[in-house]
């Protein structure tokens, strides 16, 4: 419910004034991530419930690099062999708009590949995956890749790298129970995704 009011805020407000999105946005995640970490501290006094303790980082961290270097593997592998044999370029499919300044690009990253995956992973796999697990893994990994899925899809395409970074997400945090582990491949990914817009081959 506060994120949702964030959010409904936030477009509000950017309706309201001139202001720029992206910035906007980096302010709105910033608010939530402190609020969602504030709110479970003063309940828990500690972030276990989030999966995100101190000593959970570092190996997070490590299991996320894993995962993303595998992932990474097997996604480069099917799209250059489509492109290649198909000549179908699904590298279209990850193609993420490139601001024309070098402070918008400076800002875009930072929003888009640091502090808007802290904040997702705080809220879909921290909250809600944690939420739904109570009803078993299936459904924590359909509602938590549900919801991220619908708050991500601006196109009327079908968003097959939501719902697959969705799941993935979904899945790296219930083998490791340690947030620092989906947030890595998100953070990984994003990045990724940032670094071949420059590039023709998703053009």
């Amino acid at each position: 419910m506060v994120v949702c009011s964030f959010e409904i805020a936030a477009g509000l407000a950017y309706q309201a004034i001139n202001i720029s999105p992206v910035f906007l946005t980096g302010i709105v995640r910033l608010t939530e991530t402190f609020v969602i970490l504030y709110y479970t501290f003063r309940t828990d006094g500690h972030f276990r419930s989030l999966g995100c303790e101190k000593k959970q980082i570092l190996p997070g961290i490590y299991h996320g690099c894993l995962w993303s270097l595998c992932f990474g593997v097997i996604v480069f592998t099917i799209f250059f062999s489509w492109h290649l044999i198909l000549n179908i370029n699904l590298f279209r499919l990850i193609r993420m708009p490139v601001p024309d300044t070098i402070i918008a690009q400076i800002m875009y990253f930072c929003v888009g590949c640091i502090i808007g995956p802290l904040t997702e992973e705080l809220v879909f796999r921290g909250v809600v995956y944690g939420f739904f697990r109570q009803w078993g893994i299936a459904m924590a990994c359909f509602w938590s890749t549900i919801i991220f899925v619908l708050l991500h899809n601006n196109a009327p395409a079908l968003p097959i790298t939501q719902i697959i970074g969705g799941l993935v997400f979904a899945f790296s945090y219930e083998y490791s129970k340690m947030l620092a582990t989906p947030l890595t491949i998100h953070v990984l990914g994003n990045s990724c995704m940032a670094f071949l817009s420059y590039l023709p081959i998703t053009g």
